[in-house]
């Protein structure tokens, strides 16, 4: 942070910044808190060209919100679950993180892979959760089902609104709760 505080105080807007990683040591909560102010800062204050190198996939928001804001991406290839990496940059950013992609890629044992998955799985489920609004929250108690109501629940579904992992959750529990009703 030290380093950091001489670049936000000695900058101006003819200086060259190249950050990478700002925000890591510390906290998720705490470093993505980090990170974005000094986004915002360098953009709004200081108006540098700066190139900032992040694993905080929420940052990329900021270009919708900065108008000196751009993002870059890595092309990247992904045939049969394996990612391949273009080297080539392109506009916009990236679809998801490839973290766990990554670490596979650099040799990681493959049960550390296949746990950290698993940990992802968990963390974006309560993370989907906790963050859905009102109008993405689906009942799924179909105890005393009205097929009228969930005929129209089903048809007025926004798919195009919903992540691919929504979609998913929501199909696994169509099917769950299927075999509840076929089991009663």
């Amino acid at each position: 942070m030290k380093e950091m505080s001489n670049i936000l105080n000695s900058s101006t807007k003819d200086s060259f910044i190249i950050l990478d990683e700002v925000g890591r040591g510390t906290s998720t909560n705490d470093g993505l808190s980090i990170a974005r102010s000094i986004v915002e800062y360098i953009s709004k204050k200081i108006k540098a060209i700066t190139f900032f190198a992040t694993h905080y996939h929420e940052l990329t928001n900021l270009a919708d919100q900065l108008n000196n804001v751009n993002n870059l991406k890595v092309d990247i290839l992904e045939e049969g679950g394996d990612l391949v990496f273009l080297r080539k940059i392109l506009p916009g950013s990236a679809s998801r993180s490839y973290g766990i992609e990554v670490a596979k890629l650099s040799g990681l044992p493959d049960e550390v892979i296949q746990r950290a998955n698993k940990l992802l799985e968990s963390a974006d489920q309560a993370y989907d959760v906790s963050h859905k609004n009102e109008n993405k929250q689906i009942a799924m108690d179909f105890s005393n089902i009205d097929y009228e109501l969930f005929i129209k629940e089903v048809s007025n579904l926004d798919i195009d609104e919903m992540s691919p992992k929504e979609s998913l959750d929501y199909l696994y529990k169509l099917k769950n709760r299927a075999k509840d009703i076929i089991d009663d």
